[in-house]
């Protein structure tokens, strides 16, 4: 039977799925290791263990780095500015005033509702900050705020929340954004490394039939079969969508020149 790379159109995997397809063949190939004397073979596994190690580390989430230290810090600094502005309310209430002792009455209400609602979350402590701020921004409150100098802490509390809220967004987004670039890189980077990989042991068991290449052809497409599977059952587990999961069969491959095996 001549030899061929078993179908099998890569693309159409997940990051996750392509990972362990690449594992799965590296652990394969770990237990025939001492098997394997070809140099170009060794060099092959090598740069696709350190393709996969790069891919999986792209795609596990950054927890803690100098972008979250700046959030918590921009979160300590608004939680700063609402605790000056509950004291500045708070120490209307023993005024002998009447205009400060009611004013304390109206805006110790709106605050303290603020106060009860559990932010479970730093977006959420932002939705109440903005909401707290708009509720004080109703024109009936105007000359109370003015009656305890209030302002000046809504002004604070209101540009804390802002600098938070730019923070939030700039860091949301250019993790997404490297994280995207970085992942499709080295999947095509580890990906290119595989299909090379493939395409030489097939040329060499055209070329040589040895043993070593048998094995390992046989190996390579163990898991393509196993993946190729997968794939069917994504595609609706019926032979018409399964052929879709299904790249063209690979060109014939000479002594001299490998073939042509689409993964990408």
């Amino acid at each position: 039977m001549k030899p061929e790379i078993s179908l099998l159109k890569v693309s159409m995997l997940t990051n996750l799925e392509t990972g362990q397809l690449v594992k799965h063949l590296l652990g394969d190939i770990a237990v025939i290791n001492p098997a394997i004397k070809d140099e170009i073979v060794i060099k092959y596994v090598s740069d696709l263990t350190t393709g996969l190690t790069n891919f999986e580390s792209a795609l596990v989430p950054i927890v803690k780095h100098e972008d979250s230290i700046k959030l918590k810090e921009s979160d300590v600094n608004r939680k700063l500015a609402l605790s000056a502005m509950s004291k500045c309310i708070d120490q209307a209430s023993v005024s002998d005033n009447e205009a400060e002792l009611a004013a304390h009455t109206s805006l110790s209400i709106i605050f303290d509702a603020h106060n009860k609602k559990k932010n479970i979350n730093y977006e959420s402590e932002t939705i109440n900050i903005d909401k707290l701020l708009t509720d004080l921004s109703v024109p009936a409150l105007t000359d109370k705020i003015k009656t305890l100098g209030l302002q000046r802490y809504i002004d604070r509390l209101r540009a804390c929340n802002e600098a938070y809220k730019l923070l939030a967004i700039d860091r949301s987004t250019t993790k997404a954004q490297k994280m995207l670039f970085d992942s499709k890189t080295l999947r095509a980077n580890m990906l290119s490394v595989y299909d090379d990989l493939n395409h030489y042991v097939l040329a060499m068991v055209k070329a040589h039939n040895t043993t070593e290449f048998v094995t390992l052809l046989s190996t390579i497409n163990a898991t393509r079969k196993q993946y190729a599977d997968t794939l069917a059952k994504h595609l609706g587990r019926n032979k018409a969508a399964a052929a879709n999961a299904i790249s063209k069969p690979v060109a014939p491959v000479d002594n001299t020149t490998p073939g042509s095996v689409t993964s990408k």
